[in-house]
């Protein structure tokens, strides 16, 4: 039961990460990121802002736990 368990957790993140990399690969817009507290701007792909967004709550969340 335990490797059926883990084989679909692999099924998920796989398909999870094939998902990201064609929204990675297929979204080439810029976008304009306000520094609200601060009068600066950052220009950047949507794609580097969606990865680093995930990326930096993940890393968040295991800190937090």
């Amino acid at each position: 039961m335990q490797r059926l368990g883990r084989f679909i957790w692999l099924i998920i993140i796989m398909f999870l990460v094939t998902v990201a990399i064609s929204f990675a690969t297929s979204n080439e817009v810029l976008i304009t990121l306000y520094l609200w507290p601060f009068d600066g701007m950052l220009t950047a792909p949507i794609w580097l802002v969606v990865m680093s967004s995930f990326i930096i709550g993940g890393l968040l969340s295991i800190c937090l736990m």
